[in-house]
């Protein structure tokens, strides 16, 4: 059988996916109309472009040349990088995050008895701050949105007859996916406290907004500012970790394997009626067998990644044959 080994390099000290992987969906325009589709290859793709916003109130434990080499060398180094390695289809217009409604509001039997106005999924009761991980979204990058102040404006249309409506900021420009950038210890971001000095982690990132095709289109990574390096000779580490922390935000963090898809635009693992995949008591929403392996190698427990894609370049990478185990 087809195997791949994955485990998080031990080079690269990182929190890996511990931080809040809860995430909103963030439909996007798209010239294509945005849907998964078979045939998806004769679309236009184009280098993926990241956004960048700096949460500067979490920057300024960075010093001075810290900040400079980190807004000016590093992320612009790693964000040329990523437009180069990975193509997908653009987002059409400014990229816009929904606010994210924590209640909704729902008619009982007895004040609807005949199920008029029972269930109204587009009339939000109260919209919470919108966060990234535990980085609150600036309006600019808001989508609009409309509530419902009261059960009395409820219509059986399902809407608000005096609906409240929350414009859109503008949005971001030129970007495919957002990232939040901060640089701190502060325990309002650094939740858990990784960023300890003489710590084993340089910074962890997470995943917090992914598109209506399961794409991630924002996401957060925190830099420890202890670990921040800004001599030359310290570029390649530095830009590894970066690199590093951006990939858990497009791909490589445990929250997301059940939303890989095929080549096809076709979920790799069986969704709920509400789109979502299953989920464990454990392990939050889980991968089907054909996306992630559990398996015991020299008696320890390991999970592998095992799409045809992976299997095909560990084979390239390391000489093996078709047919043998890798």
């Amino acid at each position: 059988m087809d195997f791949l080994e994955a485990v998080e390099a031990t080079t690269l000290p990182c929190g890996f996916d511990d931080a809040d992987s809860a995430f909103n969906r963030a439909p996007q325009n798209y010239e294509d109309g945005g849907e998964p589709a078979v045939g998806r290859r004769r679309l236009s793709y184009a280098g993926m472009r990241v956004g960048i916003h700096y949460v500067d109130e979490y920057i300024t434990e960075l010093t001075s040349a810290q900040e400079t080499f980190l807004k000016d060398t590093l992320i612009p180094k790693l964000t040329a990088w990523i437009e180069d390695a990975i193509k997908v289809v653009p987002v059409s217009g400014n990229l816009l995050i929904p606010r994210r409604c924590d209640a909704t509001w729902s008619i009982d039997a007895t004040s609807d008895p005949d199920g008029i106005l029972t269930g109204h999924p587009n009339d939000c009761a109260i919209y919470s701050t919108a966060k990234c991980n535990t980085v609150t979204i600036p309006d600019q990058f808001l989508d609009e949105a409309r509530y419902c102040p009261s059960t009395s404006s409820l219509s059986g249309s399902g809407h608000c007859s005096d609906a409240t409506l929350l414009a859109a900021g503008a949005g971001k420009a030129n970007a495919d996916i957002l990232v939040f950038v901060t640089a701190t210890t502060d325990s309002t971001v650094d939740t858990s406290g990784k960023c300890v000095a003489g710590g084993a982690t340089a910074a962890f990132a997470t995943h917090c907004a992914n598109d209506q095709n399961d794409r991630p289109v924002a996401g957060f990574i925190n830099f420890c500012p202890e670990d921040v390096k800004e001599a030359e000779e310290h570029l390649d580490d530095q830009f590894g970790i970066a690199r590093h922390e951006l990939m858990h935000v497009l791909a490589m963090s445990r929250s997301l394997f059940a939303y890989f898809r095929d080549a096809d635009g076709d979920p790799r693992t069986p969704r709920d009626a509400d789109g979502t995949p299953s989920t464990t008591a454990l392990c939050g929403y889980y991968p089907a067998t054909n996306t992630v392996e559990t398996a015991t190698l020299r008696g320890k427990t390991v999970h592998r990644i095992v799409t045809p894609a992976v299997v095909a370049e560990a084979r390239a990478q390391y000489g093996i044959a078709t047919g043998a185990s890798c």
